[in-house]
């Protein structure tokens, strides 16, 4: 992999630079592939024609008769009268009143701007050609009540009036008798409605003539559609800009050519060979015309000062007329997670639209549009984002917020130094001025991916998925010394846990076992020979308490949810007497079932999917601490009464879920149907420690929660119970155990002689065990 997969080729950079960052109006994914930019953005802008759902403008595509009409329609009404036209009729066969075209084509041929086929068909998805609009286009402008467009000449007529009033102005078809492509159509469009030869005009039919005295365009009279010259761009660029409505919203933005692009840090000596001049005849100013002009320099300084040059960063430079003498934009992008994209409704006054939410900062994608003056884009979103995708992201002078997708690369991580420049399968790459985190934290010698931007710098790291992610919990380490072939050989083995909880004792090397990494989360590559290198992980998170049915693992950072792995550590007594770690763990899914641990030092929790689709949320703990959750283990159950034998007072328990007995020397030590926690004994004689426990006659499962009652009344307890909870169902006649848990409990459950419910000692507000008493 050593072209390490970039395809990025010039083309893509100007498409960055000219796309994504020089849009203005709709900006379609496929924009870069429009030629009359400037018709397509203000004939969109206002409504009167729109892009497909997938977000594209689809520009060589063809038009048919009824989107035709539609088009027309929208251009000489406005959207949002356009919008609320109905029909019960259209007259033609092949057009029914509930199609979605009827009202735009019966408008179009009550005004005579179009016919049918003449044999009481319409054809509405028939193949429109140019000389076909520019018909539909001067019958609009107020032309054609001659019938001069009718007839074996219609054709020619439309030729010499749509060249003569300048429908057909900067057109680059050859031939107008073929099927006319979108931007074709949007260009003459734009031409009928802003061109100064395109005057709407009256017919006097008493002098045969056609009169456009004191009219105006139906761009100007409709839309107060203006040209503005020697203006800006919403990111402080020179250009000419088209606005429109009452309050002379900008619609299209027509950017002059810079006199030089960089995107990435320069030399002062490139930035001489490109101007001529020295850096002090520039003034800089950052994303938007709003921005503070400043006397910072553009600089091949990195010092992260958004008004430097680095990597990433888009730097135009303009000629200008005032001193200093050249303008240097800077459109500085910022790389985080997509938070959100919500979806609305349209309604009887607003289109409906997608909302992209970056932390505090939001804008609207409009999918259908009702008022064009209102129903205005204020997000601009270039390639495939989805919720949870990480983005580059930068707002314009007028609050506008722009989107775009990262690329990514993947290959093997030989190295990184101090400057960020990383080295992936030998190639050398530049981290982004975007780049989030610390590049020196990311793991050598191993397969990573990483997202880019569009010139390639690198942004940040793409995590692994769950499902391939190498990261364990190591839980010991141990080494084996022996004699081979006369030599001391020492071999090194870890315990380690895995993402799904399982246990495993694998080979390591001597670094590894040196690190003594017990209690760490590791990331771990595997050699050839099957031995285990563990290099601590950078990807967790540290979490100080744990609190059963609570989603807060670290406040604002990450969460726990039902498909969460909770990875409990067991523990042993060793021959010292000391508490140890046993090589096994105890593992809960969901937290709801999760044990309440109020102090934690050495528990982590890992988000586990790639950073494309974060969402917050843990797929695994690991639960190190010497801590142990309330369990129903250590309590014992007296059954009934007791038998005196030789030895004592022999009592029925029930201990660990299992009937037993325990005889004591005093037959007053214990009491019959009494829950212990505790029962300590020296020979026969017993010290006991009674349970804090509720005496119910009734208890049930709801969703997680615990209903119970010591009356009539069955209702909330206020507490939480967890599927994985034993009950234990105890008959006291036959002495027989059932065992179950708190999934099979019903609501309500019927009532029994006496039912005991244990709550956590880490969480009085959870369930531990319940015991149920049956005569």
């Amino acid at each position: 992999m050593k072209s390490l997969n970039k395809t990025l080729s010039l083309v893509l950079v100007l498409v960055m630079v000219l796309g994504l960052f020089g849009a203005a109006g709709a900006a379609f994914k496929d924009q870069n592939e429009v030629g009359y930019t400037e018709a397509v953005n203000v004939i969109s802008g206002i409504g009167a024609i729109n892009g497909y759902e997938d977000g594209s403008f689809r520009p060589t595509g063809t038009i048919s008769r009824e989107e035709a009409a539609k088009m027309v329609t929208y251009a000489i009404l406005g959207s949002n009268l356009a919008s609320r036209l109905s029909v019960t009729s259209t007259g033609f066969t092949d057009v029914s009143s509930d199609r979605w075209s009827a009202p735009y084509i019966s408008y179009c041929v009550s005004r005579g701007i179009i016919n049918g086929m003449g044999d009481g068909s319409f054809d509405p998805t028939g193949e429109v050609t140019g000389y076909q609009i520019a018909k539909m286009l001067l019958c609009a402008i107020g032309y054609g009540k001659r019938d001069e467009y009718v007839g074996n000449s219609w054709e020619l007529n439309t030729a010499i009036d749509a060249n003569k009033y300048g429908v057909f102005t900067g057109s680059k078809a050859k031939l107008y008798n073929n099927p006319a492509t979108r931007e074709e159509t949007t260009l003459y469009v734009f031409n009928a409605l802003t061109g100064n030869k395109a005057v709407q005009v009256d017919y006097d039919k008493t002098r045969d003539k056609y009169d456009s005295t004191g009219n105006k365009t139906i761009g100007d009279e409709l839309y107060n559609l203006k040209s503005v010259d020697n203006s800006f761009d919403d990111f402080g660029r020179p250009a000419s800009v088209w606005t429109f409505g009452q309050n002379d919203k900008k619609i299209s933005a027509v950017i002059e050519k810079p006199v030089a692009t960089f995107t990435k840090g320069f030399t002062s000596g490139e930035l001489y060979k490109a101007l001529g001049v020295a850096a002090s005849d520039i003034t800089v100013i950052t994303n938007s015309e709003n921005a503070q002009t400043n006397s910072d320099k553009v600089s091949s300084v990195k010092n992260g000062s958004a008004q430097y040059a680095d990597n990433g960063i888009i730097t135009e430079i303009y000629k200008t007329s005032n001193t200093p003498s050249y303008l240097a934009v800077q459109i500085i992008p910022s790389f985080a997670k997509l938070d959100n994209v919500s979806s609305t409704k349209a309604s009887a006054i607003k289109g409906a639209f997608d909302t992209y939410t970056i932390g505090s900062l939001s804008g609207d994608v409009f999918t259908t549009v009702v008022d064009a003056q209102d129903d205005v884009d204020t997000a601009i979103i270039k390639g495939e984002v989805s919720k949870g995708d990480m983005v580059l992201y930068y707002q314009d002078g007028e609050g506008n917020l722009y989107i775009e997708s990262a690329g990514t690369i993947s290959g093997m991580l030989t190295s990184i130094n101090y400057k960020g420049i990383v080295t992936i399968d030998d190639v050398q790459t530049e981290k982004a001025a975007a780049f989030a985190g610390d590049p020196l934290a990311i793991n050598v010698k191993q397969e990573q991916s990483f997202y880019v931007d569009s010139f390639g710098y690198i942004l940040g790291v793409k995590k692994a998925a769950a499902e391939s992610a190498k990261i364990a919990m190591v839980l010991g380490t141990d080494s084996f010394s022996e004699i081979k072939d006369g030599k001391l050989v020492t071999s090194y083995s870890a315990v380690i846990a895995d993402l799904e909880g399982a246990v495993t004792t694998v080979s390591t090397d001597k670094d590894s076992f040196d690190l003594n990494l017990a209690g760490t989360v590791c990331d771990y590559s595997i050699s050839s020979t099957g031995v285990y290198s563990f290099v601590a992980s950078s990807e967790d998170v540290a979490v100080s308490s744990i609190t059963n049915n609570s989603a807060v693992l670290n406040a604002g950072t990450l969460y726990a949810n039902s498909l969460t792995k909770f990875v409990v550590v067991d523990y042993k007594t060793d021959e010292k007497g000391l508490r140890v770690p046993a090589g096994t763990v105890s593992v809960y899914t969901g937290i709801a079932n999760a044990p309440s641990f109020p102090t934690l030092s050495k528990t982590f929790a890992l988000d586990l999917l790639p950073v494309g689709s974060p969402d917050e949320v843990a797929e695994i703990v690991y639960i190190f601490d010497d801590v142990q959750a309330a369990s129903s283990d250590s309590y014992v159950y007296v059954i009934g009464s007791y038998t005196q034998t030789a030895a004592g007072y022999v009592y029925d328990t029930i201990v660990k879920g299992q009937a037993g007995t325990i005889t004591v020397s005093d037959n007053t030590s214990l009491n019959a149907k009494t829950l212990y926690s505790e029962i300590k004994l020296t020979g026969t004689t017993v010290t006991v420690a009674t349970a804090a426990t509720t005496n119910i006659d009734k208890v049930g499962n709801v969703g997680g929660l615990l209903f119970t009652s010591d009356s009539d009344n069955y209702g909330f307890a206020g507490k939480t119970i967890s599927n994985d909870v034993p009950v234990f169902t105890i008959n006291t006649t036959s002495s027989a155990v059932t065992v179950s848990t708190g999934a099979d409990l019903s609501a309500p459950a019927v009532s029994e002689d006496a039912i005991h419910i244990v709550y956590s000692s880490a969480n009085p507000n959870a369930v531990a065990a319940i015991y149920i008493v049956v005569a």
